[in-house]
């Protein structure tokens, strides 16, 4: 958009670019689409196929990124974050949802799941994060890479991604596959599986055997 805005006029370009830009935010924020930025997020698996959650950090709304980090949005776009924010503290699973400015939300959510129960951080149409359980024992853990456009607002914004995931699987369960920075160690006995994500396209997977 913005090699087409420089063949026009500056002062027309001033005048016309909020305008296109509150446009592009409203046709955006249907997406939904979530980046997280900073976080922890950790899985701890349980013999009986249960399993424990924990996303603490950061998230910012990828619709109004490139607003925010130019100074863009407006008082009544910063409400609506914040209107945003509450209305997701209301739903279960989430112990803060707290909107911090800039487009960015302090979140932390917990899940318990039960045994054969999938989940999907933030949801199954908007997953960061997905817990799936296929049957027989199955137990597949992955990141999920963001469209190709959310991929660019990040790196066209102000911060860097930079969060871990850490999985505990139990004694006993056998570990099909995974692509982990690191692992247990001592024959599995200390430690855990854990990954440094710091780009959108980092893809961590790790498949258990209960």
């Amino acid at each position: 958009m913005s090699h087409v805005l420089r063949q026009f006029h500056p002062s027309f370009v001033r005048s016309v670019l909020p305008l296109v830009l509150t446009m592009s935010f409203c046709l955006l924020a249907l997406a939904g689409c979530w980046i997280p930025e900073k976080f922890d997020a950790r899985v701890d698996v349980h013999r009986d196929g249960s399993y424990d959650f924990v996303y603490d950090g950061t998230l910012a709304f990828a619709p109004v990124l490139f607003r925010a980090d130019n100074g863009f949005l407006s008082q009544r776009e910063e409400d609506e974050l914040r209107q945003k924010a509450v209305s997701f503290r209301e739903e279960s699973g989430y112990r803060e949802f707290r909107y911090i400015g800039n487009g960015r939300f302090k979140v932390r959510a917990e899940k318990h799941a039960t045994p054969g129960e999938e989940y999907y951080f933030m949801s199954e149409g908007t997953k960061l994060f997905a817990v799936e359980s296929p049957g027989d024992g199955m137990l597949s853990i992955e990141g999920v890479t963001p469209a190709e456009d959310i991929v660019r607002q990040l790196s066209s914004s102000e911060d860097t991604l930079s969060g871990t995931l850490t999985v505990s699987v139990p004694w006993g369960a056998k570990v099909l596959r995974h692509n982990a920075d690191r692992e247990p160690f001592f024959f599995g006995l200390f430690g855990d599986y854990s990954w440094e994500i710091t780009d959108l396209q980092s893809m961590p997977f790790i498949e258990i055997q209960l």
